[in-house]
Formats: structure tokens, C-alpha cells, sequence
């Protein structure tokens, strides 16, 4: 019974020990979801309450239903971004202030 104990607390300390190791780290994968109806062919960011956007993230088109995964970092630690997101007929899409160390996927509709 107390060996029981202990395993279960060694797995709590392994358990915090791996979060606290993950919110230092600086950056951040977001999986995107494409689920538009159209194919999406750019992708910029920027840091939240700036308006100097990126270039722009991927050269592939993402095919409706299809998902790509973009790494946010701008090396200060900031976690809140705008995207933008422009689809084939030239429709964008403006999201503003994503937190991007709490979201781990985003899905356009």
C-alpha cells in the first residue's frame, strides 16, 4: 500500500515537473483545420497589437479539410497573435489576439 502511495506521488511530480517545463518554453505548434469550403493559399501573423505582418507562413496551397501545423515564435515569449488567412477566391479572414500558448488548434469555417 505505501509502495502504491509513492508511485503515485512520484508520477504527480513527473507530471508537474513536465508542465512547469512546458510553459517556459517560448514556442508555440497550432494545428490548423480547413474546413472553409475553399482552398486556402496564404497564411500570415503578427505579434498582438502590432500591424507588421510576416511573410507569408506556407507556399502549399491546404485543400479543403485538410490541416497544417505552424510554429509561433517571436522570441520574446509572446503568446497572443492576429492571423491572417487568404483563400483561393481572395476572401481573408482576420482573427485578432489568439493565444497561441492556450490554443493548440484553429480551425477556419
Amino acid at each position: 500500500m505505501i509502495r502504491k502511495g509513492f508511485i503515485a506521488l512520484a508520477g504527480l511530480g513527473l507530471t508537474l515537473s513536465l508542465a512547469q517545463g512546458a510553459s517556459a518554453q517560448q514556442g508555440q505548434w497550432v494545428q490548423f483545420h480547413n474546413n472553409s469550403g475553399l482552398p486556402m493559399v496564404g497564411f500570415e501573423y503578427s505579434s498582438f497589437g502590432r500591424d507588421n505582418w510576416g511573410p507569408v507562413v506556407f507556399s502549399q496551397i491546404v485543400e479543403h479539410l485538410s490541416d497544417v501545423e505552424i510554429y509561433f515564435d517571436d522570441g520574446t515569449g509572446n503568446c497572443n497573435y492576429n492571423f491572417r488567412a487568404t483563400f483561393m477566391t481572395g476572401v481573408v479572414e482576420y482573427d485578432e489576439n489568439v493565444n497561441v500558448c492556450e490554443v493548440t488548434n484553429f480551425t477556419y469555417r
